[in-house]
């Protein structure tokens, strides 16, 4: 069907000379073969450049509804001698227009000089779709590329993002820096803490990723552009998009024949992996936040007015009708139970605490009780007493062995030799609040081994004697947890019992304070331990023994002294054999309780234990105020700087060295290349393209599979291409990307895809 011709008045100064310069001008006839299309060969009368050009308008009948005619026009003068070639294109349903075409434009690749031409002539060709590169392109080694300048804004982006981008890293760094022992705030700072954090890894990422891509881009098309490699239209797609998709870095192609630029694309794929580490490198951590301040704590006072009545129970005594004295009676209630709670616990009772965490000092005078071994005649009179006191038990129960004696002392009438023991007598083990002669001692005498488990006893006596001291002791609450620490203590002066004729005085009631704390103590330890033997029940059968305890040290953290070792590992079945070298569960938690400690050093723990745990009364230790370290578990921030650094390092190293190959790629490239819808338009204006992308495709996707298999490569554009006003007949043209070849077989697939194509534009 004949389509509708309109005529275009055209002048000649319209169009640039399409002529193709490598062709011999004399006796020269250019042959139109197209394919698939009427054989018609339009022979064009030779031109000769020594006259005027000649212009022709060729008519070539097209597909039965398409045709181009010829028309020659008289010539004109230009610079130099040129046919040119004006062609009217008559297309179905359109009107006729005349288009400047380029002879060489409808062949594939360069026109060649047939070898079999007799005459000369350059015969110009459309040569099959699926003819090999090697008889459509030759040798293709690049031609110099003339420098145009790089356009300025590219490398300084290229450089401008990769200084960004490591001012941010070293920004990070800093912040963090500044960041740690930094109390946690609440939960809005925390969360600007980390949005600045991430901010700053988010602008490294993407300024250094940035780098990389332009770095990648100028290296693609230098890899494209000055290497003498044909790549298909799948391996481009997927490296105009590597650095965006990463799915495209599989294809294989790719990577085998642009492996560096392969390689800076999994660069810029794999930059953004530092940025996740980084903004955990600053995390929380606990500790504590100490302030000095004052705050109200207890304080022990047996000195203050009124202080003293509440530790002992004393009693007013007429001693004449003028005058009246104190009668020390015993210690207050108060007294013995804080004693008996510190000795059965065997640590200091919880202090009243100004805050859950706190620490501070507190200095006193109070009450220390000290025991050294006695000297031999005082250890003489203990035993002695030690014997009687066993002798004194008769009937059918009898004290076979005495494993520990301990007792108050009545030294009233001490050193008169003549009577029994110097004069020295034993208080009864339980003392009544009543008037009576004692003394503010405690005399002990006990078996222990001469080693650990050595099973050899030996007899070893003590004597504990009441002192006043000066207490300077840190307490520190953790939590709630108390720890008291003795950072000083020093023992001044004795303090006897008191006489009663001593007229009453505040030292005087200090003294009967003292006195009854000695008293609380001593009632602890007072008694006896031993192995009793029961007689028999009737003629013949064996006697019984067995062990006991008449003493409160038993209800105490004393009982587990090592000095006791030997009474409990006594076999009650054979107290006068060997002992028994087991220890059961009971005996190993008294031992852990007293730390294995001996008598001597656990009574001096516990009197010391004793005093600081009056604390834990109101009454006894009034509220002193004084400077208090309070301190407050907080969440402060802590950085590992290693990781940040070495993410960062490695980040910053692998975007020198891309950015290196970049601006060698701007080198060599001499101008600035993008990956825009212009810059490859640029490079692909070869006409064959239009027979590889039938118009019904127009951009949708998927390809046809014989397109992405299609091989393409830059080649030297000498006369011929489209110049760059899209003309044709440029000089030096450069080079562009062509058509080279496909695989073999794909061209009857390629008909059928253009049908089944053509097939749906039409609707069938």
């Amino acid at each position: 069907m004949a389509g509708r011709r309109t005529s275009y008045p055209m002048s000649s100064n319209h169009y640039v000379p399409m002529a193709n310069h490598n062709h011999e001008a004399s006796d020269l006839q250019d042959v139109i073969e197209m394919k698939d299309q009427a054989k018609e060969s339009h022979y064009l009368p030779k031109t000769d450049h020594d006259q005027e050009t000649s212009y022709t308008f060729h008519a070539i009948e097209m597909e039965e509804d398409q045709r181009i005619k010829s028309h020659d026009f008289p010539k004109t003068s230009h610079d130099q001698d040129t046919s040119y070639a004006f062609h009217t294109i008559e297309m179905e349903d359109e009107e006729k227009r005349p288009y400047p075409i380029r002879m060489d434009s409808l062949q594939s690749t360069h026109s060649t000089k047939s070898e079999h031409s007799e005459t000369g002539r350059s015969q110009t060709t459309i040569r099959p779709f699926d003819t090999q590169e090697a008889v459509l392109v030759g040798s293709s080694e690049p031609s110099h590329h003339p420098h145009d300048g790089i356009f300025w804004r590219s490398p300084i982006l290229m450089g401008g993002n990769l200084f960004i981008g490591i001012i941010a890293s070293i920004a990070h760094h800093v912040f963090y820096s500044c960041m740690v022992g930094k109390q946690v705030g609440d939960d809005f700072s925390q969360q600007w803490t980390l949005r600045y954090g991430t901010t700053f890894a988010f602008v490294s990422q993407v300024c250094l990723v940035s780098s990389v891509g332009f770095a990648y881009t100028q290296w693609l098309w230098k890899s494209l552009y000055h290497k003498d490699t044909k790549v298909s239209v799948n391996c481009l797609d997927a490296a105009f998009v590597a650095d965006t998709s990463v799915l495209s870095i599989l294809n294989t192609e790719m990577l085998w024949k642009l492996k560096l630029g392969s390689l800076l694309a999994v660069v810029a794929w794999t930059l953004p992996i530092g940025s996740l580490l980084t903004p955990g490198t600053l995390y929380v951590v606990p500790s504590t936040k100490s302030i000095h301040t004052h705050a109200n704590v207890s304080s022990l006072d047996m000195y203050g007015p009124d202080q003293p009545a509440r530790f002992t129970y004393s009693a007013p005594m007429n001693v004449t009708d003028d005058r009246q004295n104190e009668l020390f009676l015993g210690p207050r209630t108060i007294i013995t139970r804080l004693s008996t709670a510190t000795a059965t616990q065997g640590e200091i009772l919880p202090i009243n605490a100004p805050f859950s965490n706190a620490t501070y000092d507190v200095q006193f005078y109070g009450p220390i009780v000290k025991c050294k071994e006695a000297d031999s005649a005082t250890a003489t009179i203990i035993q002695s007493l030690r014997d009687e006191s066993v002798a004194n038990i008769t009937g059918s129960i009898t004290e076979v062995a005495n494993y520990y004696y301990a007792f108050v002392p009545n030294l009233g009438n001490y050193g008169n030799s003549s009577l029994p023991n110097n004069g020295v007598t034993v208080i009864p083990q339980s003392r009544l609040q009543q008037p009576q002669n004692a003394s503010n001692e405690l005399w002990m005498a006990y078996s222990r081994y001469t080693r650990s488990k050595s099973f050899e006893t030996e007899n070893h006596y003590t004597v504990c004697t009441l002192h006043n001291a000066s207490y300077n002791i840190n307490i520190n609450f953790e939590e709630g947890i108390q720890t008291v620490t003795s950072k000083s203590l020093s023992v001044l002066n004795s303090v006897p019992y008191p006489d009663i004729n001593t007229p009453v005085s505040n030292s005087l009631m200090v003294q009967h304070a003292y006195s009854a704390y000695m008293w609380s103590i001593a009632d602890l330890m007072v008694g006896t331990m031993g192995i009793f033997q029961a007689a028999p029940a009737a003629t013949g059968l064996p006697s019984t023994y067995f062990s006991e305890i008449t003493t409160q040290i038993a209800h105490t953290s004393l009982l587990g002294s090592s000095d006791l070792d030997a009474f409990f590992e006594r076999k009650s079945n054979d107290p006068l054999g060997n002992n028994n070298t087991a220890v059961s569960d009971q005996r190993a938690q008294d031992i852990s309780l007293a730390g294995n400690a001996t008598l001597e050093e656990l009574v001096e723990e516990l009197a010391w234990n004793v005093t600081c745990g009056f604390m834990n009364s109101n009454l006894l230790s009034p509220m002193v105020n004084t400077s208090v370290l309070s301190t407050t578990s907080i969440n402060i921030y802590a950085y590992h700087c290693s990781t940040l650094l070495l993410s960062y390092g490695i980040a910053i190293f692998v975007a020198l060295i891309a950015n290196s190959l970049g601006a060698y790629a701007y080198h060599i490239n001499g101008r600035s290349h993008n990956k825009s819808f212009s810059a490859i338009l640029a490079a692909t204006r070869d006409s064959e393209f239009g027979r590889l992308l039938p118009g019904g495709v127009r951009g949708k996707i998927p390809l046809p599979e014989w397109v992405l298999e299609t091989q393409l490569r830059f080649v030297d554009v000498d006369g011929g291409g489209v110049d760059e006003c899209g003309m044709g007949g440029k000089k030096g043209g450069g080079r562009e990307f062509r058509v080279v070849g496909m695989r073999k077989g794909y061209e009857a697939r390629r008909k059928d895809d253009l049908g089944a194509y053509f097939r749906r534009g039409n609707g069938l």
